[in-house]
């Protein structure tokens, strides 16, 4: 690992802002609830096969893969795709979690991004019929976690100064 990339522990003399932990929490959370949407949508391959199969068949982006590969291979691939997803946010959730707490601007965008990516990605993937009403319910809860990590990130004073520049 180069030394600009391995994460410096954060320093324990700067206090963590009320804000900034509830921030970590709602990380936390969102891991969670990103763990429980995959383990929702597995539930519903398994077990409402025929309605996935249908919807990969139908949707405009497998099409193609449908032509050249046939429903089954564009199947496992909406499936491991989907499934790989999940597991990269979940594990950017918990990674975030563990950092958000240094005090470095940078932190404070790359939650940003992650925030923002994710729910764009859920804004997609809730509009999928093979999704069902539980995943799509999750998904609703975890816009508004983002929603409000958002806001705790870029409309609080307190997070303002803990993650400003330093000045030497």
């Amino acid at each position: 690992m180069c030394p600009t990339t391995t994460p410096r522990p954060a320093d324990p003399a700067v206090a963590v802002p009320r804000p900034v932990a509830r921030i970590r929490l709602l990380l936390l959370a969102l891991a969670a609830i990103d763990a429980i949407a995959l383990l929702l949508f597995l539930i519903r391959y398994f077990t409402q096969h025929a309605a996935f199969a249908r919807w990969v068949a139908d949707a405009p982006f497998y099409a193609s893969l449908v032509k050249t590969n046939g429903i089954s291979e564009a199947e496992l691939y909406a499936l491991y795709s989907t499934a790989a997803v999940h597991v990269v946010i979940t594990a950017l959730f918990l990674w975030l979690a563990h950092v958000i707490t240094a005090p470095r601007p940078s932190r404070r965008i790359r939650v940003t991004v992650v925030l923002i990516l994710s729910a764009a990605f859920n804004a997609v993937a809730s509009l999928a019929p093979a999704a069902g009403p539980a995943q799509q319910a999750v998904m609703a809860v975890s816009l508004c976690l983002k929603l409000a990590a958002l806001w705790l990130l870029w409309g609080n004073r307190q997070t303002a100064t803990f993650f400003a520049p330093s000045r030497p």
